[in-house]
């Protein structure tokens, strides 16, 4: 659906942010972390484009670190639709902070709770958009070897979207041989939604390159463990 940015005029919000906003958001209450945070939501879900000029950098590291270690959730959940939108906004231009962002949304992926987890889907989709499968394929490969079963989840729920929209002509093949044995790996998880999942993912991709040569990659990758 179309969001109206091609025909919004890029916005600087930067300077909008309080001059205080790295302390607040460095506050030992959460409740102000928090609040400094949702001001940022704000901004960037009414400005839909935001200038790509403009210098991301230090915002995303503090969005990153916020994300990666604060012990609050609510101020978590908020950190991921903060970047969720700066994804949004700046498109393309946000790739730069891909691999910066992409292993930790994997990593929180264990936690449960909707509250956090159905952010952190709709983070790593506007992230992934903003690049492609290739560039965070190795990530990808590291969440799928977590022996975390929420990871695994996520992880292939998210593949299974990102493979769904390939075909024979689109799908990158190297990733695919790379990802498909280790998808393959997590149907024989112990955790029944973990193996849902990645049949799903499994599926997606016999889907888009056929099944045959989806099974003849997964043989080639058991004769070579073997």
């Amino acid at each position: 659906m179309d969001d109206g940015w091609d025909f919004a005029d890029p916005v600087d919000i930067l300077p909008k942010l309080p001059e205080n906003f790295q302390e607040l958001v460095a506050s030992k209450k959460w409740q102000e972390r928090k609040e400094a945070l949702e001001g940022l939501l704000t901004l960037v879900t009414e400005n839909i484009r935001l200038d790509p000029k403009a210098h991301y950098s230090d915002i995303v590291e503090t969005l990153s670190k916020i994300l990666a270690k604060d012990a609050n959730i609510n101020v978590c959940a908020i950190a991921a639709k903060c970047i969720t939108q700066l994804a949004k906004g700046l498109r393309t231009k946000f790739s730069p902070h891909v691999l910066t962002i992409t292993p930790i949304v994997f990593e929180k992926f264990k936690e449960k709770k909707a509250l956090l987890r159905d952010p952190l889907i709709e983070t790593i989709d506007a992230v992934y958009a903003s690049s492609n499968i290739e560039v965070i394929s190795d990530e990808v490969a590291a969440a799928l070897g977590k022996p975390n079963p929420n990871i695994k989840i996520q992880t292939n729920q998210f593949l299974y979207r990102v493979f769904k929209t390939f075909n024979a002509q689109t799908a990158p093949k190297k990733v695919v041989k790379a990802l498909t044995p280790l998808i393959a790996k997590c149907t024989g998880e112990s955790d029944a939604e973990a193996r849902e999942a990645s049949f799903a993912a499994l599926g997606a991709i016999m889907k888009a390159i056929g099944k045959a040569n989806a099974m003849t990659i997964c043989r080639r990758s058991q004769r070579r463990r073997s």
